[in-house]
């Protein structure tokens, strides 16, 4: 089966490139990406069901706000044609890793990437994802280099890929083979050059030292086990301005995982400190999610 897919920033060139504060909107991106669309479709293996990546207890929100001003409206593009990495998968999961439950970790079954894209980046992900605010509020710049974790079926690259420029980087990751097949076709036939998609193993991101600006991880973190560890991980390869989003579910969010697998933004903040980071909540306008930032000390 055949997926063709759709640029979602192409359809907001003023307001895209307002929140953002990317230029490179109404230049590079939009030309690649625009002949892009025009290419063919990918075929993509189906298998069983995915729900989203792996690596992760709990699930986490992708990267908040800092407190900045107001991002302006968003008219959210009309995305692809199904949904990405972190969306809400049929038994209501919206993050990604998906396998067994581990000792701490969520896990789900994605060897169908193509079903999974239709779960993540359903007709009303835009809507309440508002992922053009959640990228302003990350405070993204050209050049930047940015990891999505659980990247998914790469539902927030493009705007990551706009925001960062062709002199920045994107970092697509997640464990799951399939998914990450599908991401990695997926940039080829947008033509985001500036994105890098790999695999990752469920306990570490596989990033350099000192080597990331931004970490987003939207309704994933959750499904990382031993979480505190893990953030000590993440905190040695920021910047010494790099900052890691931690975007997830409320307990009163009519979508996510069931309420007994969601985790407060307390304890997401507990583990992040344990990890040797200074994290907090920020104030968002998301409707069913909160979002934690945290920095090293």
């Amino acid at each position: 089966m055949s997926q063709t897919f759709t640029n979602p920033t192409s359809k907001l060139p003023r307001a895209a490139a307002f929140a953002l504060g990317v230029s490179v909107l109404t230049g590079w991106l939009f030309t690649s990406q625009a002949a892009a669309v025009q290419e063919p479709a990918h075929q993509h293996s189906h298998g069983e069901n995915h729900q989203g990546h792996g690596n992760h207890e709990s699930h986490g929100n992708h990267e908040g706000h800092e407190g900045q001003q107001e991002a302006p409206s968003m008219d959210k593009p009309s995305h692809h044609q199904g949904g990405s990495d972190h969306g809400t998968s049929a038994e209501g999961d919206e993050g990604h890793v998906g396998h067994a439950h581990g000792s701490q970790g969520m896990h789900h079954d994605f060897s169908d990437a193509e079903r999974w894209y239709q779960i993540f980046e359903g007709d009303d992900r835009d809507q309440w994802q508002r992922p053009v605010e959640v990228v302003f509020l990350m405070q993204v710049q050209p050049g930047m280099t940015v990891a999505d974790i659980g990247a998914g079926t790469g539902y927030f690259l493009p705007y990551l890929a706009a925001a960062v420029g062709p002199q920045g980087k994107v970092l697509g990751l997640d464990p799951e083979a399939n998914l990450v097949h599908f991401m990695k076709e997926r940039a080829n036939q947008q033509g985001w050059s500036n994105a890098e998609i790999r695999r990752i193993p469920f306990d570490s991101p596989q990033l350099v030292d000192g080597s990331t600006d931004r970490i987003l991880i939207v309704n994933t973190w959750h499904h990382i086990e031993d979480r505190p560890t893990y953030s000590a991980t993440l905190a040695k390869t920021l910047t010494p301005d790099g900052r890691i989003y931690v975007v997830d579910f409320t307990k009163e969010s009519p979508r996510g995982p069931s309420v007994n697998h969601r985790l407060p933004p307390e304890q997401v903040i507990k583990e992040l400190r344990r990890g040797g980071l200074e994290a907090e909540v920020v104030d968002t306008d998301l409707p069913w999610q909160y979002v934690v930032v945290a920095r090293k000390r």
